[in-house]
Parts: C-alpha cells; structure tokens; sequence
C-alpha cells in the first residue's frame, strides 16, 4: 500500500526513559512516516534524545499543556502539507505497530478521525470509575450524532485526515483529553479570573466543558450541520443529570 504523507505527533513532557524506543519501534513499523515530538517543557534530555533519533523536536518555551502540545503538531503538519496525522505518545502506553492499521482504515474508509480504542479488546487497561462514566457519556453522545459506534472518544491514539489537521490547527481545547497525570500547569502571566465552572463536580465539568468544544466545531464548521448545536444543547441538559455526590475530586 502506498501510504500518504504522514506525521506522528508525540507530545512529550520529561519522557527521556522511553522516547528512544517509542521512536525506534516508528521508524520500524510506520517507515514512510516523519516524526515531530512536541517536547512540552521537558526538563530531563527529552529534547536531545528525540534528536539524536531522527525526530523533528519542537520546543514549546514551558509546559503549556497536552492541548497546545497536540495543537502544535497539526500546525506543523498543516504548514507543512501532510495529508494525515498519527497521534502517539511518548511513554510507550501506544502501539506503533498498529499506526500502519489506524492510517489503512483511515483511507479506506473515508473518514476524516480514526481512534484507536482501548476497550474494544480487553489489554488490562483499568479506568477510574469516575472517568470511564464520563467515558461512555460522551462515546454515547458522539456515536448518536455521527451515527456510528464510538467507545472510546478520549484516546490519545488516533489518525486524522487533512480536513482534521486543518480543523484542528485553528481550534483545538487546552485541555482535552485531560491527561489526569498530576503535571504542573503552564505558568500564568497574569492571575486568571475565577471560573466559575471550577465548583462544578469534576465530572459535571468535563460534560459541560466537552459541550463547548461541540458548539466550537459547529460554528467553524463548513458544513453548518445543525446537529452538532443540537448536540450542544442536549450536552448541557445532560450535565445537569450527573450527580454531585462522590465527584468533588478529579481521578488520578
């Protein structure tokens, strides 16, 4: 098969232990594929190790976060005219084995996203129970709005068409999919307004927060389908119905 231009994204922050071999096991399954490492304000040789193995490395000047890490490399790639995307990050948790797969199903399907699913298969992957209701909300919700089946909307394993890479180098959430790892957040220039999102439950916040990154897409989208308004909508009213009791705390 011949393989369109194609860029792995790796966001990483202090991934000096595994970036090597993350970037070997790439070159060896996906060959025809470049590599950017987003280095996120690593403090460890994130940088000189990706480097030294052939990367493309992108300095972000502090850790500005899993968002605009991801959202740096679909500028890159939109600059540059790739054609698809591979998001894979940088501690090992993904298989590049399966790029070649993610990419294959991507075009021989027409779609613009193909996600790579941690539940289809059971691999030992264990969930916070908080997150994984959180999970299948919004599987549940986008698998009714496109119309095809969803489990697992918040991987961070996934291939993106070039309409995808365009979208998403003009908008894309700071903070989506949470990474829930505890890291230190970018540092702020000036002291934030308060919230006042932030007394919300942290799962009822993650609901709402995901209806507005719908209500984004709608009104940059060119297709101006209702739906995903619609959609928006029917996010909120479901915000309201998540229970407050237990969700005072975000999941490691």
């Amino acid at each position: 098969m011949n393989f369109p231009k194609t860029l792995v994204i790796i966001p990483a922050l202090n991934e000096a232990d595994s970036i090597a071999h993350v970037i070997g096991l790439i070159h060896q399954h996906a060959p025809w594929a470049d590599i950017a490492v987003i280095n996120d304000g690593s403090t460890d040789d994130t940088r000189a190790i990706a480097t030294t193995h052939g990367a493309v490395v992108l300095n972000m000047p502090y850790n500005v976060g899993i968002g605009a890490a991801v959202q740096t490399g679909f500028l890159y790639a939109a600059q540059h005219g790739y054609e698809v995307t591979v998001q894979n990050d940088g501690d090992g948790q993904h298989n590049p084995q399966e790029i070649p797969l993610l990419v294959s199903d991507l075009i021989a399907s027409g779609s613009d996203l193909v996600v790579g699913s941690r539940y289809i298969e059971d691999r030992g992957y264990i969930t916070p129970m908080a997150r994984k209701v959180g999970i299948v909300i919004l599987a549940r919700i986008i698998s009714l709005i496109t119309r095809q089946q969803f489990t697992d909307p918040t991987s961070g394993f996934r291939a993106s068409s070039q309409r995808t890479i365009r979208l998403c180098a003009r908008t894309y959430p700071h903070d989506y999919p949470r990474t829930g790892s505890g890291r230190a957040a970018a540092p702020r220039r000036a002291a934030a307004a308060r919230n006042p999102r932030d007394d919300e439950p942290a799962l009822r916040r993650q609901v709402l927060d995901y209806a507005d990154q719908i209500g984004r897409v709608h009104a940059q989208s060119d297709s101006g389908d209702p739906d995903r308004a619609a959609a928006s909508r029917a996010i909120r009213r479901l915000a309201r119905l998540v229970p407050a009791a237990g969700e005072g705390r975000d999941q490691p």
